[in-house]
């Protein structure tokens, strides 16, 4: 007999002491609407050997639980993370039955006999659950406190602590849910964070550090999607994106986590200005603005890692003199310490987690739908062809007169060309992948050639700090440095504005339909 239905949860991780202490709290012993129960729990995650289940963003896991055989699918539910998922229970009488895979489930590709399943990864925990209510909203609150095992071949090849605490809404009214688990947050003290990741992944991650950092999934727009649809699922997006990546720098100080969580935070910000003219919300501008302060506080550590990890070793073996380069070399690692502590301490504070809650809530509650135009209804696909075209004719209108573009040109063009290519990513599943990818990889060409130049100016502002009070050496080298990039960025303008031509000679995917450029674009030519 099997059992489905859309699961609405929300994690918290933190050391066992701090979720065990949760658990004690005041804050649960005074909504705690049922008897405790404790169970020990032993759940067994699988994959095709291709990891086909994983990538089509489906879990498979066989639970036993009290002597039972429990199979569970969870789905991931388009612009839902981990958050809202589908899920269906059956119950199995014994292992022989597993996998069931009937005709039209998640599964199906299993039915069919060509694919078999392996275990990937298993937790084993004991569990403490309880039925809140408040507000006549039931939630259950389950503790789990145990470990997490990697498998490989068939057998554990990794293991760790696990300690987390979800709240799943039962009935009632999902702002509750959303409302204690800021609670928790603040009961937390900033020694709690929101997961975005399920058991499975955070046991899959014991394996090796790329699973930290893999590629960000595209987001996910059926044709019929409508405005406010595409806005729920890019909020959704970004906020499982930076959840994603908040533990390669929080936990592993990874120069690429902090270059991937810009990047999200720079995404959120242009999604709320894409959308704007539709959606005018104060909520929605001030998680935007958070999003800005957040990604100048991983700006420093970025710069630093950039300079110490790939400028510098360039520009050293292509001088002619090597004394010097050993001080500014460290001098810079002592002045990137302190700007990862800064970064570190700001992505594991409690603001942050109080941050990307507060864009789950506003993905899944939409209560921007009170301020929104009537336009929040209109297909996204003719909303994207408008805000794309805006976006281009912004960049088109500061390249007018491309010839020799002065460096504060170049990096008005170069912010705004982000901008037009953080609102095709958004809108991208629109349009089929063949009629985007030339012009998408052409514009991030362009943008990459940008972002060089932006980088050999900061090269040299860093050069010059790193210099500082380390002798005549140290200086003599950063002036190499500085005079080495400037070279480069002068060679990089005259480069850009050959690649600006041939890019804006290019029909924009999102216009293939008629093949007609935009009336500014014609006037411009």
């Amino acid at each position: 007999m099997a059992h489905s239905r859309e699961e609405l949860e929300i994690k918290l991780t933190g050391a066992p002491a701090d979720i065990a202490a949760l658990r004690r709290s005041k804050l649960f012993r005074a909504l705690r609407a049922s008897a405790p129960t404790r169970e020990r729990l032993v759940s067994t995650y699988y994959d095709t050997k291709d990891g086909a289940l994983a990538a089509a963003g489906v879990s498979l896991r066989l639970r036993e639980e009290a002597g039972a055989l429990i199979q569970a699918v969870k789905v991931a539910t388009p612009g839902g993370g981990v958050v809202a998922r589908a899920e269906e229970e059956r119950a199995l009488r014994c292992l022989e039955e597993f996998p069931s895979a009937p005709e039209g489930s998640a599964l199906a590709m299993l039915a069919k006999g060509k694919e078999r399943v392996t275990p990937v990864a298993r937790t084993v925990s004991d569990r403490w659950s309880v039925t809140l209510e408040k507000d006549r909203t039931r939630i259950e609150a389950a503790f789990d406190f145990g470990r997490a095992e990697a498998w490989r071949k068939g057998r554990p090849a990794a293991m760790g602590p696990l300690a987390a605490a979800e709240l799943e809404l039962i009935d009632g009214d999902p702002k509750t849910l959303f409302k204690l688990a800021r609670n928790c947050l603040e009961e937390g003290a900033g020694r709690l964070r929101i997961s975005g990741a399920s058991k499975e992944e955070s046991a899959r991650r014991l394996r090796g550090e790329g699973a930290w950092l893999r590629p960000e999934r595209a987001l996910h727009l059926r044709a019929s999607a409508t405005v406010a649809d595409a806005l729920a699922a890019a909020l959704m997006s970004t906020a499982m994106r930076l959840l994603e990546v908040a533990p390669a720098v929080s936990e592993l100080r990874l120069p690429e986590g902090a270059h991937q969580m810009r990047v999200a935070l720079r995404r959120l910000r242009a999604v709320e200005r894409v959308f704007r003219d539709v959606v005018d919300s104060r909520d929605l501008r001030k998680i935007a603005r958070r999003a800005g302060r957040f990604a100048r506080a991983l700006g420093q550590a970025r710069d630093w890692d950039v300079f110490l990890g790939e400028t510098l070793p360039q520009v050293r073996a292509r001088a002619d003199i090597d004394e010097g380069f050993d001080a500014l070399a460290t001098r810079g690692q002592a002045l990137r310490a302190k700007a990862w502590d800064r970064a570190v301490e700001q992505i594991s504070s409690l603001a942050f987690n109080e941050f990307a809650l507060d864009i789950i809530a506003a993905a899944r509650l939409q209560e921007w739908r009170d301020e929104a135009a009537a336009r929040l209804d209109e297909p996204a696909a003719e909303f994207a062809r408008k805000a794309l075209d805006e976006r281009l004719e912004d960049a088109r209108r500061i390249a007018v007169g491309a010839e020799g573009l002065a460096p504060a040109a170049l990096h008005s063009l170069r912010i705004a060309l982000k901008k037009l290519r953080y609102a095709a990513q958004t809108f991208r599943a629109l349009y089929p992948h063949a009629e985007r990818k030339a012009y998408m990889s052409a514009m991030a060409r362009l943008q990459d050639a940008l972002g060089a130049l932006n980088d050999a100016v900061v090269a040299q502002d860093l050069s010059s700090r790193a210099a500082e009070g380390q002798g005549g050496s140290a200086a003599r080298a950063a002036g190499f440095l500085c005079g080495f990039r400037a070279a480069e960025a002068d060679a990089a303008s005259r480069r850009i504005t050959e690649s600006w031509k041939a890019f804006e000679e290019m029909t924009p995917f999102w216009r293939r339909e008629t093949g007609a450029p935009t009336m500014e674009a014609r006037a411009l030519r």
